[in-house]
């Protein structure tokens, strides 16, 4: 079973490092994977899942459903998942490589938020500004 320990001050350090101490030696094996970067906050996560629906409610008024956004074909609203899906996922990857908008830095939503507004406003005129805090 994998444990995951987030450390942020001396303090939270020496207790992780009492408990790795701890596992070592109660099975012989520890094995240690660490990020010394500052990830999204969850204010930033919610915002990320409010603008996927804002985008989504947008097109969708604006008569731009799925298949009229990517090939044309039947009708297909946009839902969250779908924008989340179809639009950020791939914009994501090809910008920064991670597959789970889980991997995002703080850094890194704002710079897909801002490729996936220029590539919709170009394609089809809707625009939704990614959210700040207290929208939603």
């Amino acid at each position: 079973m994998g444990h995951l320990i987030r450390v942020t001050s001396a303090e939270q350090l020496q207790d992780a490092y009492q408990t790795l101490v701890t596992a070592f030696n109660e099975k012989g094996f520890i094995e240690i994977e660490w990020h010394a970067m500052r990830e999204r906050s969850g204010a930033q996560n919610n915002a990320m899942h409010l603008y996927f629906r804002l985008y989504a409610k947008a097109l969708n008024d604006a008569g731009f459903d799925m298949c009229r956004t990517l090939k044309e074909g039947a009708e297909i609203p946009w839902t969250e998942d779908s924008f989340k899906r179809e639009i950020w996922l791939p914009v994501m990857e090809s910008m920064h490589g991670h597959t789970s908008t889980r991997d995002l830095t703080r850094t890194q939503v704002g710079n897909v938020a801002e490729a996936v507004c220029r590539h919709l406003l170009e394609r089809t005129g809707v625009f939704v500004p990614f959210p700040e805090k207290g929208d939603g």
